[in-house]
């Protein structure tokens, strides 16, 4: 942690599947993000600290606008790990991309990190596949993107069990906000959904540009 605070030089930090689990190692390293200057992607994918360890790492993020890039997946963040989450989008004005893929955050915990993407004008590329938001997720995922106020560009909902007529509402929903990619691939949609979600994603007209999708 105090190397990370002292380093004026460092850009990019690895520790993917390092089995940092134990929460005073995350402790360090929140306090540690309050004060580089220089850390603009720092990846942590598979560590499994939980929900206490992105409290902590929160702290640190909140306070930090110079980093860019998160991969904070595969880390059992459960329900209140994703609101701990959600106040850090929030709070930071400088994260661009967030890659919180396979934490299991629930329908609670994932609606707390879309609702915290209206107060959020960085970030612009966000993964939040596998966290089974289901139904109700999916529904604050569309009032939200409805709203016209998310900033986000690339979207990745995967493997959410989100049903085919959320899929079909969140596509409609998508030709409203400033998305340019949507991904629902691996929410087991029948093949007639996934056409008619492709045919209202890519049609263009004088007002409207196709958006990208992975179904």
């Amino acid at each position: 942690g105090n190397l990370i605070a002292i380093a004026t030089r460092l850009q990019i930090l690895s520790l993917n599947n390092c089995n940092l689990y134990k929460r005073d190692w995350w402790t360090h390293i929140g306090r540690a993000l309050k004060s580089n200057p220089t850390l603009q992607e720092l990846r942590i994918r598979g560590n499994n600290f939980g929900k206490l360890g992105c409290k902590d790492l929160a702290v640190g993020f909140s306070s930090n606008t110079n980093l860019k890039k998160l991969d904070i997946s595969g880390n059992k963040l459960g329900v209140l790990g994703g609101a701990y989450l959600g106040t850090m989008i929030e709070n930071n004005s400088g994260l661009q991309v967030l890659n919180a893929y396979g934490n299991f955050m629930e329908i609670e915990g994932t609606i707390k990190v879309i609702q915290s993407l209206v107060s959020n004008t960085s970030l612009t590329d966000l993964d939040i596949g596998l966290n089974r938001m289901k139904t109700r997720g999916a529904q604050c995922l569309i009032d939200t993107l409805s709203t016209g106020k998310v900033s986000l560009l690339k979207l990745r909902v995967k493997s959410n069990h989100i049903r085919e007529k959320s899929a079909l509402d969140l596509s409609k929903a998508v030709r409203k906000s400033q998305l340019q990619f949507l991904a629902l691939a691996g929410n087991r949609l029948s093949a007639s959904a996934r056409t008619e979600i492709a045919l209202t994603l890519s049609a263009s007209d004088e007002d409207l540009n196709p958006i990208g999708f992975d179904l």
